[in-house]
């Protein structure tokens, strides 16, 4: 065999519908180890309910607001510093608008890391009108399938 197809069939082995693959073609699947449990991502994901803002914090609260946004600044970079090398935790803020969908279902979709280093968006285009809630979870969605590129591209696990 070659290198190719030994590196196609070590692939094939790693994942259930490869291991199906194998078996219908006549490979013997039952001396491979098991596989391991994977856990879908939303399970390594702690989604947080936006809370809404503490009363009294109009644009005229200049003091008020800026002990807020310190005390989330802090919050945010403890949930950020406070992890082991073994689990990389991001805080994101994403959002998404849901207007008048009669016409042609749309909605955008935008999210950002809390130190501003990376921002998405995205207009989606759709069949039926969606929740705001739903189309909050495409954002977090959109970042997770970012931040997974990313760590595939540089070979981060």
């Amino acid at each position: 065999m070659s290198t190719h197809e030994l590196t196609h069939i070590a692939r094939l082995k790693s994942t259930k519908a490869g291991r199906f693959t194998l078996k219908k073609v006549g490979f013997d699947i039952t001396t491979l180890p098991p596989l391991p449990e994977i856990s879908p991502p939303w399970e390594h994901i702690d989604i947080v309910d936006s809370k809404p803002l503490p009363q009294n914090m109009g644009q005229e609260q200049t003091a008020r607001r800026q002990a807020f946004a310190r005390r989330h600044d802090t919050q945010a970079r403890e949930l950020i510093d406070g992890n082991d090398l073994a689990r990389k935790t991001h805080v994101i803020y994403v959002d998404a608008a849901i207007g008048e969908q009669e016409q042609q279902p749309m909605f955008p979709t935008a999210w950002t890391r809390h130190d501003a280093t990376t921002r998405g968006n995205k207009l989606h285009l759709t069949r039926e009108a969606v929740s705001s809630s739903l189309a909050e979870l495409c954002a977090i969605v959109e970042f997770a399938e970012h931040v997974s590129l990313a760590q595939h591209q540089t070979g981060e696990d």
